[in-house]
């Protein structure tokens, strides 16, 4: 080990540069090892050990730059190595997008994630004025969050999406580790979650009772998967034959909110209208706008009046669940992201607790 590098590399011949070069390696959930193409150097200075990225695929013109920064940091301090590389901070905002979007790709991110992360940045650049990367400061963005009209969940969906451009992830991807996240201190509003206000379990029962009676069969079928498995309308229109079982629906990583899998157990009576109903392909087969539309039609019409008439079935399905198995089940069941989540939304909905019995 060199000692006043303090790092072994395992290269005798290059303990004389006192720094390693290296491309970063991120693994995927699945195995796969992605390479990063830009060089990055590691290196320590008085204790301190760093890596930073050099922007540039050569190793030769890497090897240079490497120099370039060791020795100005060895002879003007840290402080020299803290500023954002000029190659990094005069990136026009859509020259960088275009660098997270084929990095996303190359990891495997879903289109849809990757477009709303796109849409949301941009989104925010053009509300605080950016007009380059190093235009996007944490300031800027404290000051447009402090003086925002947007309902403060939103906002936080805003920040959530836009944020995802600077994961590390992201940034070891596009060769720029050493950028600073200019939403991780931010100080966002609170969201005040509004318990949800479940209507009697005999009009839950009534309700599917008389859509299963009066509806044709695709928007038949989306409002047993709804209501009686809890499915998000995107979990609907990509959920396959195959990935229904006999007694259960199995909801993959891929087309569930979250990226987070689960297997939900179907009733009786859910079972009889998908064994009816059963094909090839997608269980939602014709047009998913023309499907939600009738749906969304009927459900105004029995009385329903949420602005989101769908999300709503979804909700009389938790405060069932909560209510037959508490808590816990009803979050796994609803593929909730957080137990906290599923508390806050149902909070009320529970009987009275049952005494302990010895």
């Amino acid at each position: 080990m060199d000692e006043e590098s303090g790092i072994d590399n395992g290269k005798p011949n290059l303990a004389k540069r006192k720094f390693d070069l290296f491309r970063p390696v991120s693994v995927k959930t699945d195995g796969r090892r992605i390479q990063s193409a830009n060089w990055c150097v590691r290196f320590q200075h008085k204790g301190k050990r760093t890596c930073r990225s050099l922007g540039t695929a050569d190793y030769r013109l890497a090897t240079q730059r490497a120099k370039q920064l060791v020795g100005s940091v060895r002879q003007q301090g840290w402080a020299s190595a803290l500023e954002l590389p000029s190659s990094h901070g005069s990136l026009s905002i859509p020259a960088f997008l275009e660098n997270y979007r084929q990095s996303a790709i190359s990891r495997g991110l879903r289109p849809l994630s990757i477009a709303h992360a796109q849409s949301e940045f941009r989104r925010l650049a053009r509300e605080i004025g950016a007009r380059r990367l190093v235009d996007f400061t944490p300031e800027a963005i404290q000051s447009w969050i402090r003086e925002s009209s947007l309902k403060p969940v939103t906002l936080q969906s805003v920040l959530k999406n836009a944020a995802s451009v600077f994961s590390l992830s992201s940034l070891q991807s596009m060769g720029m580790p050493e950028l600073l996240n200019p939403f991780a201190k931010l100080a966002k509003p609170k969201i005040d979650h509004e318990p949800f206000a479940a209507p009697p379990r005999a009009w839950i029962q009534e309700l599917m009772q008389e859509g299963l009676k009066c509806l044709p069969p695709e928007p038949q079928l989306a409002l047993a998967l709804a209501l009686g498995c809890g499915l998000r309308w995107g979990e609907i229109i990509s959920l396959n034959w195959e990935d229904v079982q006999t007694d259960s629906l199995r909801i993959a990583a891929g087309k569930a909110k979250g990226r987070r899998a689960r297997i939900v157990p179907i009733g009786k009576r859910v079972q009889e209208v998908l064994k009816t109903t059963r094909g090839q392909g997608p269980v939602i087969a014709g047009d998913s706008t023309e499907v939600h539309e009738a749906l969304c039609t009927w459900l105004r019409g029995n009385g329903i009046k949420d602005s989101k008439p769908v999300h709503y079935l979804r909700k009389c399905f938790g405060s069932l669940a909560v209510a037959d198995h508490g808590i816990f089940i009803a979050s796994k069941l609803l593929g909730h992201a957080s137990i906290n989540l599923t508390v806050s939304t149902y909070a009320g909905q529970v009987d009275k607790l049952p005494a302990v019995k010895f």
